[in-house]
């Protein structure tokens, strides 16, 4: 026997259950050092704005983005591209919304106070067995094309982008109380 929902429900239906799709979406995409050399930080001024259930969809999209530009550089190098780890993903984008939110302006860091080290978070956010890990971080930048420029202008981050080793990568999105914006891109090999 097959129950049918009446279609006043069924659109109803469909729109909770698309909402749920997008919401389940950013908390898993969520979320420079690597475990053998450190990394700088870089970063300029800008502003970008999202708001509720569009804002989460936007965030995985500029994730997703940065992911796409960087697997791009990396190709052009001769790298294979990284896949998205959604570990890796919660790691970097749980780190980016606490650089966000120390203060009102945020602190660039890849080790806030009390914060645990690159490998202890990255391990705690389910990325485990992990041979190899790095980070860049950056602030500032509105734009996915922008912040991966910048990383690819710094010597270090563009280190860690080009790095042939790594296999898996996330990215994490936030912005500040006064706006500033906030990017964290973790890699890993495992």
């Amino acid at each position: 026997m097959t129950a049918r929902v009446p279609s006043a429900q069924t659109g109803q239906m469909r729109k909770l259950l698309s909402l749920v799709v997008v919401l389940a979406a950013a908390l898993l995409v969520a979320p420079s050092t690597t475990a053998s050399s450190a990394a700088s930080t870089s970063g300029d001024r800008g502003t970008h704005r999202a708001g509720s259930v569009h804002q989460a969809a936007r965030v995985v999209t500029l994730r997703e983005r940065v992911i796409e530009l960087i697997n791009n550089k990396r190709t052009d190098h001769g790298c294979r591209a990284l896949g998205s780890n959604p570990a890796l993903g919660r790691a970097a984008q749980i780190h980016t919304r606490k650089m966000a939110a120390a203060g009102d302006s945020g602190t660039l860091s890849h080790q806030l106070p009390g914060e645990a080290g690159l490998g202890a978070r990255i391990t705690a956010a389910g990325y485990t067995g992990w041979r190899l890990v790095g980070e860049n971080i950056a602030f500032g930048y509105t734009t996915p094309a922008d912040v991966v420029q910048g990383w690819m202008n710094s010597r270090t981050h563009r280190a860690n982008i080009l790095n042939c080793n790594f296999r898996q990568t996330g990215v994490g999105f936030a912005r500040s109380a006064n706006g500033t914006v906030y990017w964290t891109q973790d890699f890993g090999k495992r």
